[in-house]
């Protein structure tokens, strides 16, 4: 009694979340799991409009709407909000693109295929970049390197895909991961720029192979450098 009324009446976020877990688990009250995420997300909105770990608040947002997606299979909240769909379309289109990929998933369960497909691409792009270039994700690198290669979500270009999946291998070499395989896959790579480019190595900081590098593989045995 005295946490809903604390929730309810005195806006109180630690509470809001208390009554939501119960909710969920069913403990003191008929279990509601939806209602508890709802409980959940009044929580974190309470906290953000009060300045509480905004960032980390947003995040939990964006989770609890995933969650609340899943339950109601798509379907926009009802209450005082603007809504599920609304509120990720709002978050997508100010580019934070877990939203877009919630709100390309939203889609799709209501059967806007087109729109949805639109948005998730856009988002997996995003967050690829991202990653690949701001957090030095090697993975995210590769991921990057395919899409362009194959033309997916992004305009098709090969010679870019490749100069990504060099990034990806000299990333994962510099940080130890599978270091004699990602050097075999540098070379690979640097055949396919070298064959793209006719001779020329990739422009920019991520120098590709030059004469002298190739020799150096070719001597110390090397096979496909040579």
């Amino acid at each position: 009694k005295w946490v809903r009324w604390a929730a309810e009446e005195k806006g109180c976020a630690p509470a809001m979340a208390l009554l939501g877990k119960w909710y969920c688990d069913g403990k003191g009250v008929p279990k509601d799991v939806l209602g508890g995420v709802k409980w959940a997300r009044r929580a974190h909105e309470t906290l953000i409009e009060r300045g509480v770990e905004v960032e980390e608040n947003k995040a939990w947002l964006v989770k609890t709407d995933a969650k609340i997606s899943q339950l109601t299979g798509g379907a926009v909240q009802s209450g005082d909000d603007d809504g599920l769909e609304a509120a990720l379309r709002r978050r997508a289109e100010a580019g934070e693109a877990e939203a877009g990929f919630l709100l390309g998933r939203t889609l799709m369960a209501r059967g806007e295929k087109a729109e949805a497909v639109k948005w998730t691409r856009w988002a997996a792009v995003k967050w690829a970049r991202w990653a690949a270039e701001e957090k030095g994700c090697a993975g995210a690198m590769a991921l990057l390197g395919s899409w362009y290669i194959e033309g997916k979500g992004v305009p098709q270009d090969v010679l870019e895909g490749y100069k990504w999946a060099r990034r990806a291998a000299k990333t994962s070499i510099e940080q130890g991961v599978d270091v004699e395989e990602n050097k075999a896959t540098l070379v690979d790579i640097d055949a396919q720029i070298f064959q793209l480019t006719g001779g020329a190595g990739p422009s920019g900081d991520d120098d590709g192979p030059d004469e002298t590098e190739l020799r150096r593989r070719a001597e110390a045995g090397d096979a496909d450098a040579g």
